[in-house]
């Protein structure tokens, strides 16, 4: 389980950053996914965090790496 705490806003760019941090850890491990499980705050399904996430799995898809299965990918 990998937990993520902010100081101030969380917004999207903070949300990316993490899930580019949390997907080379899981890569360094040899992890094919990471299912992300978290609530339905603005940052996390708003429309940028969605087509952000829709378009790194197509690229993890196409060239390998690190996906998120969950219902926005």
């Amino acid at each position: 389980m990998l937990l993520r705490f902010v100081r101030g806003r969380p917004v999207s760019q903070v949300t990316e950053d993490f899930l580019a941090w949390a997907r080379e850890r899981l890569a360094a491990e040899g992890k094919t996914a990471l299912p992300p499980v978290w609530d339905n705050a603005a940052w996390h399904v708003g429309k940028r965090a969605r087509s952000r996430i829709k378009a790194h799995d197509r690229r993890a898809k196409a060239e390998g790496g690190v996906r998120s299965p969950d219902k926005t990918g």
